[in-house]
Parts: C-alpha cells; sequence; structure tokens
C-alpha cells in the first residue's frame, strides 16, 4: 500500500508519482488531494476505483484491475 500526501501546492508531484507507480504498481495507491485537483481515471497500469470526499480533502484509491 502507497498512500501518497505531497503538500497540495505541488499538484505535479502527484501526476508524476502516479505515472511512476503505474509502471510497477503495488497493490492499492491512495493519493490524498485537494478537491480543486482533478486526477487522471488511470495512470500506467493503475485504474481510479473509488474517491472518498470530505470537505475539501479526496481520497482517491488506485489498483490494477483483476483479469
Amino acid at each position: 500500500i502507497v498512500f501518497l500526501d505531497p503538500p497540495y501546492g505541488l499538484e505535479s508531484e502527484y501526476s508524476q508519482a502516479l505515472h511512476s507507480l503505474g509502471e510497477n504498481p503495488p497493490g492499492l495507491v491512495i493519493a490524498q488531494h485537494s478537491s480543486r485537483l482533478r486526477l487522471l481515471e488511470e495512470y500506467g497500469r493503475l485504474r481510479l476505483t473509488r474517491t472518498l470526499k470530505q470537505g475539501d480533502n479526496v481520497l482517491s484509491f488506485f489498483a490494477v484491475p483483476e483479469p
């Protein structure tokens, strides 16, 4: 499990980290980010599976889909 929570002002860090993790993905990636930041639906082999929003915070869950 990888939990990403870079400072909200460094939005490019999310994309860079998720693209890198998507090349050789772990079982689960959770990214905490501002609700104003829209992440992609997929990064390499990682696919967005769930989002949880609370106020200005969002948890986005990514995993490799089962065949």
